[in-house]
C-alpha cells in the first residue's frame, strides 16, 4: 500500500509534466457532443481506466487517454452491439460515481496498446535533460512495469515492433535535419499496426492500416508542434526546427507554428477520406465528432494551455 501512494505523488508529477502527450490528441469537440453521446464517450473513458487498473496495475490508470479512448470506441464502431453501462466509483474518487463502460475485447485491447506505447515512450523520456522529468519517466515506467509485461505476454508482435519503431526514432532524431515525414514514419507505423489489428477482413484492414498511419504521423506532428519552443531551449531535436533560424526569437517560432498548423489542417482532409471508407456500425455520431471536428480543435489548440475533457483538469 505504501509503495502505491508514493507511486501516487509520482504519477501525479510525470502526469502534470506530460501534458498534452500524455492525454492525446484524437479528442472530440466537447461543445458539439450530445448530451448523451458525451456520457457514452466517458463512459468509455472510465472503462478504459478501469481496465487499466484491474487488468494491468493500479499505478496504469495514468496512461488513460484520448487516443485510446478513440482507438476503443473506432474497434467497437466495426462490431455488433453496444457496450454494456453501469454506473461505479471512479477510482480517483471513490465518493463519486461515474458511468463505466464493461470491460469486453475492445476495452481491454486498447488498454493493452495504452501500456505497451507507453511504456517505450516513457524509456524515451528518460533521456530528457530535466531532472525533473527524467526522475518522474523513471518512476512512472517501474510503476507499470508489471502490467507491461502481462501487456507483452499478451501482444508480443506488437511490443516487438513498438521496440523496433522507437529505436528507429532514435537513429532519426540523432540527425538534426530529419524531415517531418521521416520523423514522423516511427509513430505512424506503430499506429498502423495496432489499428490493423481491428478486423479480420482484408479490406477493412488495409483501409484501418491507412488511418492509423494517418493519425500517428498526425498526433507526432502536433505534439511536434507543441514542443518546439521547450525544444528550442533544451536543445532537444524537433523536425519543425529546420523551418525557423539558428536563434528564433519568440514572434518567429509564433508564426513558424501557425503556418505549420495550416499543413495539419490539409492532412486532416486525408484523415476524413479514409475514415469514410469505413463501415461503422455504431457511435458514428461520436466518431464523426472527433474526425471532422476534434482533429482541428487539436491543432488550433496547439501551444495552448490544455484542458483535460472529461474531469475539466487542466494541464501544465
Amino acid at each position: 500500500m505504501q509503495a502505491e501512494i508514493n507511486y501516487s505523488i509520482i504519477l501525479k508529477t510525470y502526469k502534470k509534466r506530460a501534458g498534452e502527450d500524455l492525454f492525446g490528441y484524437i479528442i472530440p469537440s466537447k461543445p458539439d457532443l450530445t448530451i448523451r453521446d458525451f456520457n457514452t464517450y466517458r463512459a468509455v473513458y472510465c472503462g478504459l481506466c478501469k481496465t487499466l487498473s484491474n487488468k494491468f496495475t493500479a499505478s496504469s490508470r495514468i496512461l488513460v487517454g484520448y487516443d485510446f479512448v478513440f482507438l476503443t470506441l473506432l474497434s467497437l464502431s466495426l462490431k455488433d452491439g453496444e457496450i454494456t453501462v453501469s454506473r461505479e466509483r471512479c477510482n480517483t474518487n471513490p465518493l463519486k460515481k461515474v458511468p463505466v463502460a464493461k470491460g469486453n475485447e475492445s476495452i481491454e485491447f486498447s488498454a493493452a496498446m495504452a501500456v505497451i506505447t507507453a511504456y517505450y515512450k516513457l524509456a524515451d523520456d528518460m533521456s530528457d535533460e530535466r531532472f525533473i522529468k527524467k526522475a518522474a519517466s523513471f518512476a512512472t515506467k517501474l510503476a507499470i512495469s508489471r502490467g507491461y509485461k502481462r501487456a507483452k505476454r499478451l501482444y508480443p508482435e506488437i511490443d516487438k515492433l513498438i521496440n523496433t519503431e522507437m529505436e528507429n526514432q532514435s537513429g532519426i532524431e540523432r540527425n538534426s535535419t530529419s524531415s517531418t515525414d521521416l520523423a514522423s514514419q516511427s509513430s505512424a507505423n506503430g499506429l498502423s499496426a495496432i489499428f490493423e489489428m481491428l478486423s479480420e477482413e482484408e479490406n477493412t484492414k488495409r483501409i484501418l492500416k491507412r488511418l492509423g498511419y494517418l493519425l500517428g504521423r498526425f498526433i507526432y506532428l502536433c505534439d511536434a508542434g507543441d514542443d518546439l519552443s521547450d525544444d528550442i531551449k533544451y536543445n532537444r531535436f524537433n523536425p519543425l526546427r529546420n523551418r525557423l533560424s539558428q536563434n528564433p526569437a519568440e514572434d518567429e517560432i509564433k508564426q513558424a507554428v501557425e503556418e505549420f498548423k495550416g499543413s495539419l489542417r490539409l492532412n486532416v482532409g486525408e484523415i476524413a477520406s479514409t475514415y469514410n471508407l469505413l463501415e461503422i456500425k455504431n457511435y458514428r455520431e461520436i466518431l464523426d465528432n472527433i474526425i471532422f471536428l476534434g482533429l482541428y480543435t487539436s491543432i488550433d489548440n496547439i501551444g495552448k494551455l490544455k484542458t483535460e475533457i472529461v474531469t475539466g483538469e487542466k494541464t501544465e
